[in-house]
């Protein structure tokens, strides 16, 4: 399993000690965290790693074999 965490960690620490480059003006830059949050919780709920969680929560209840 990946320790995303330190990962996780990084991007949080990264975000809080940075000053917002744009202004309200400017294009907005879309960032993933939601998801590497998504990720920890529900590796942390199910004590497994998020590959099998999507196998037996995805993949076999719509027995999609091959995918």
């Amino acid at each position: 399993m990946v320790d995303m965490r330190a990962t996780l960690n990084d991007k949080l620490l990264g975000l809080t000690n940075r000053e917002l480059s744009f202004s309200d003006d400017r294009v907005f830059h879309y960032n993933n965290i939601n998801y590497h949050l998504l990720m920890l919780i529900l590796q942390c709920l199910y004590q497994k790693p998020i590959n099998e969680l999507i196998e037996e929560k995805i993949w076999q209840p719509l027995r999609l074999e091959d995918s």
